[in-house]
């Protein structure tokens, strides 16, 4: 569901980092393949920060 309402709102928005917030890391690497194939990082709370699929994106 969040794939599809990020390539929605991506025709409507300038260009920008487009990623999902998960309430934790996904336990599969296969489940961040779909988000990878649209060019979407997930992302999830990691101690005091979070963890991201994209080593490009630090938070």
């Amino acid at each position: 569901m969040a794939l599809g309402r990020l390539a929605d709102y991506s025709s409507l928005l300038p260009p920008a980092v487009r990623a999902i917030l998960l309430p934790e890391r996904p336990k599969r690497a296969d489940l961040i393949a779909p988000a990878h194939s649209q060019g979407v990082a997930v992302l999830w709370p990691e101690g005091t920060g979070y963890g991201s699929s994209d080593p490009a994106i630090r938070l």
